[in-house]
């Protein structure tokens, strides 16, 4: 997600009232939603095959058509796509006065076909920080100039300031609430037709999703700032943020294991038998849906039960669970994140503390472990190693049997973060050996298609 096959080409000067037309194709998020007269009305960004986010004032509905792939809207021969609107869930506790909450999600009628002028957007994560005078892009076929209410033809985009909330304070007052996010006041503006369309900014080489264009200066003004809706707030409770903090020692080992702090790592499952016993672990990732090895059960398409690659099943579960201070999800790593050798990190299970004696602890188990390059684990276990797999351990720490599909998780801006699935390693379960994990970067993307499929 969050980088373009064509590269945008953004002036720090560019503005979309007044505008700048963006490189055809360089913005493949951007949706055009559409009347059935096919008049543009708001934007929208695309987040996945299957899904859209747009503002929640546009309001949406099933007689409305999602355009993706456009640029100049006079032509009839770019490849676009149009999907009808399958369904839009707009945000339960919208305000339409306050203007809080400003969120629709649109479901697809049909999925989204990829290409070069037609990829997702990243979306930000609720660990994620965007600092007053961060630059940041916005685009869309808004109005160039309130005064003259037209449309442009060919996509605007405007590299533009965030604001802290003080500083958008003293323009707005008290309308402005931490669910919002301003950006502009420096010539620059988001207009009418522009709302609900995308405010991103670059994470780690990516796009990302910060705003949703919400509301502003009835004029256009570009000396005052718009306003987004801010997406850290508008997604699903924060991952990765336990409400009740581990406390983790260096040699903590899940053999001859360590306690964890009760309810310190709250995504953490116990996959079970009808007779209630223990045989693998797993990792809430949202409140309808677990993640685990595949080796555990029901697989991964391309599972390989000889290779043990793409060891990952997603399992949703029949009812969603209900989030406590106990029970909250891990953050998923994104496919553009990097994992050093030598970073320190974290593995929790109900696993054997030895493999010679094969029985499993009462309390959770959790050991903070170093990890491994892909070479140096080849050094241990030769051509075994794919580039789905990562490794941990090999210093007097190990996960074990009945750890398998259990979480390894990194810090990443504060939260924890899912960057591997427990899969295999010495049958002894030897500290002194490396044990091996599913790779998530490797298997985001499959694991973002099977959501949305689902």
């Amino acid at each position: 997600c969050g980088v373009p096959a064509i590269k945008p080409i953004i002036s720090g000067y560019a503005r979309i009232v007044n505008g700048e037309n963006a490189v055809s194709g360089s913005w493949p998020w951007q949706v055009s939603l559409q009347t059935s007269s096919r008049s543009h009305f708001c934007g929208g960004s695309l987040i996945n095959n299957l899904w859209v986010v747009t503002a929640a004032h546009c309001g949406v509905t099933t007689a409305h058509t999602v355009v993706l792939g456009a640029y100049d809207r006079s032509l009839t021969t770019e490849a676009t796509q149009r999907i009808a609107v399958g369904r839009a869930f707009r945000h339960p506790n919208y305000n339409s006065q306050t203007i809080i909450n400003d969120i629709t999600l649109i479901k697809l009628a049909t999925p989204a076909t990829y290409t070069s002028r037609i990829s997702p957007v990243c979306l930000a994560a609720t660990v994620d920080v965007f600092n007053g005078g961060e630059r940041c892009v916005t685009t869309g076929w808004g109005y160039t100039s309130a005064a003259v209410q037209v449309t442009p033809s060919r996509l605007q985009q405007a590299s533009l300031p965030l604001l802290t909330t003080a500083n958008c304070q003293s323009y707005w007052g008290t309308n402005i609430k931490d669910t919002m996010i301003c950006a502009g006041a420096s010539g620059v503006s988001s207009c009418m037709g522009d709302s609900g369309g995308p405010l991103v900014c670059q994470r780690n080489g990516a796009w990302t999703l910060a705003g949703i264009v919400s509301w502003g200066s009835s004029s256009c003004s570009t000396s005052t700032p718009a306003v987004y809706a801010r997406l850290i707030f508008m997604l699903s409770p924060g991952c990765g943020v336990p409400a009740i903090k581990p406390i983790i020692s260096g040699y903590a080992r899940i053999v001859n294991g360590e306690n964890a702090v009760s309810g310190s790592w709250p995504w953490q499952v116990s996959l079970q038998t009808s007779s209630r016993s223990h045989f693998c672990g797993g990792s809430l990732i949202n409140n309808l849906w677990v993640v685990t090895a595949a080796h555990c059960g029901v697989t991964h398409p391309n599972y390989n039960s000889q290779t043990i690659i793409n060891d990952i099943t997603l399992i949703k579960l029949a009812t969603p669970a209900t989030y406590t201070s106990r029970i909250s999800p891990v953050c998923l790593a994104a496919t553009v994140d990097v994992f050093n050798g030598g970073e320190r990190c974290v593995t929790t299970g109900w696993g054997y503390t030895s493999a010679a004696v094969q029985v499993t602890p009462s309390k959770l188990q959790q050991a903070s472990l170093p990890l491994l390059t892909t070479a140096n684990c080849q050094s241990y276990w030769g051509t075994n190693i794919k580039d789905t797999m990562i490794c941990a351990g090999a210093s007097g720490v190990s996960s074990c049997m009945g750890d398998s599909g259990g979480p390894l998780v990194c810090q990443r801006n504060g939260a924890w973060t899912l960057a591997g699935i427990v899969s295999w390693g010495s049958s002894s379960c030897s500290t002194s050996t490396p044990a091996v994990y599913a790779r998530v970067t490797a298997l985001r993307s499959w694991v973002d298609q099977t959501l949305a499929a689902n």
